[in-house]
């Protein structure tokens, strides 16, 4: 019996882990305040949204982010990738803990030989 449910579990794809690693690597970066790093997962990362990101992380402390409920699909020759984000921070203004929750989903395609996230559509 429980040989069935392992036979289900199929491993990832190498797709599907390099996914998961620019995942985690994005989460990383967010927690540390890096924009450069942050920047060069992105195919295209338009210095509109570098200073909206970087007034985000100016205006945290101690920010924790959280993927959960990672969906990875194939589209094609790049990826779908959604996922619910969770950031848990202190506001430097007002010195109150803040807990935001958003579902997310954006798509991963090779660019140099490297999955980054594109602007997708």
């Amino acid at each position: 019996m429980g040989w069935g449910v392992a036979f289900a579990q199929t491993a990832p794809t190498g797709a599907e882990a390099a996914a998961r690693e620019v995942l985690e690597e994005y989460r990383r970066a967010h927690e540390e305040g890096n924009l450069d790093r942050l920047a060069s997962l992105y195919v295209t990362f338009p210095e509109s949204q570098r200073r909206a990101l970087g007034a985000y992380l100016k205006d945290v402390r101690g920010l924790r982010v959280e993927l959960v409920d990672v969906k990875i699909q194939p589209r094609g020759n790049d990826l779908a990738v959604s996922y619910t984000r969770r950031d848990n921070f202190i506001d430097k203004e007002t010195g109150e803990p803040v807990s935001l929750e958003v579902r997310v989903t954006k798509f991963l395609v090779q660019d140099g030989g490297k999955w980054k996230f594109s602007d997708g559509g």
